[in-house]
């Protein structure tokens, strides 16, 4: 059975799919600890997403350390939680709709 984090997860990801120019895929915590459940490429942007079962859910330390390497490589994280969700579902919704950067040749 899954629990409530899970089930979070599984309910917003129709909200995700929806969003226009943006990849997602999610993590298998099986090589690094720390690393936020969902990686996004958004408009050209670096984003992650830490779900959490709700606001009370405790941020680990080496996720708080991951996420600040994140932030100071110029990448967005959003701790999402049910609480916060319409909140963070904005924030993506305007980075998925403003004007994509130009767009780069594939390597070679």
């Amino acid at each position: 059975m899954a629990g409530p984090e899970k089930k979070f997860r599984n309910r917003v990801q129709k909200y995700i799919d929806r969003l226009p120019n943006t990849y997602s895929t999610s993590i298998q915590q099986v090589s690094q600890g720390g690393f936020p459940d969902k990686l996004l490429a958004i408009n050209g942007a670096f984003v992650c997403i830490e779900y959490k079962a709700s606001a009370k859910a405790r941020v680990s330390p080496l996720q708080k350390y991951v996420h600040e390497k994140i932030r100071r490589a110029g990448g967005l994280v959003f701790v999402a939680y049910p609480e916060n969700w319409d909140e963070v579902y904005e924030a993506l919704t305007d980075l998925a709709n403003v004007n994509p950067p130009a767009t780069f040749p594939d390597g070679p």
